[in-house]
């Protein structure tokens, strides 16, 4: 049995964006509705997915992440999607290495660019680490970075600060 999870946000035009998964194929679903609930589209992307966090983008479309195990490097890899604003696909990328890895909060930075936090075991110095993606515009990778130590640590929010930094906040076993 996997967990089922579903991300909620109020778009730009007081309608409601939601992603998460159909029952037990995991396929991933994104349903945009106008303020008062009707369906305006609706879009599912077969695979295995998690979704587990969405933020809308500048251009009026999406960005989603989670994990998948459908395609990537191994085990659970950590992926990010961009959608145009009816919820079609316009890259995909996954994140991590040959164990579990996946992100749970996404938001677009001042570049228009994307960043995303989650955790990893592929990488870092200790049980799992908190594991942060930079991407540019077109979802290509700018920087990534580990943080931890002997423990399990993960980073569940990432926001960009006034002077162009990140904060995060999560969880750590590490430094207690």
């Amino acid at each position: 049995n996997y967990p089922m999870n579903t991300a909620l946000l109020q778009t730009n035009d007081s309608g409601y964006a939601i992603v998460g998964n159909k029952y037990q194929t995991l396929a991933l679903t994104l349903i945009k509705t106008d303020p008062n609930g009707t369906i305006q589209w609706s879009q599912t992307y077969p695979g295995s997915y998690l979704a587990l966090g969405m933020a809308q983008t500048s251009d009026g479309g999406y960005i989603a992440v989670g994990w998948t195990d459908s395609f990537g490097s191994g085990g659970y890899d950590g992926y990010l999607l961009k959608l145009d604003g009816s919820g079609n696909l316009k890259w995909q990328k996954t994140f991590g290495g040959n164990q579990d890895d996946w992100f749970n909060y996404t938001r677009q930075t001042s570049d228009d660019g994307y960043i995303a936090v989650g955790w990893t075991y592929s990488y870092g110095q200790g049980l799992a680490d908190v594991y942060v993606v930079k991407l540019d515009a077109n979802g290509e990778l700018t920087w990534e970075e580990t943080y931890g130590g002997d423990g399990f640590d993960e980073g569940y929010c990432i926001e960009q600060t006034a002077d162009g930094g990140f904060v995060i906040v999560g969880e750590s076993n590490s430094f207690v």
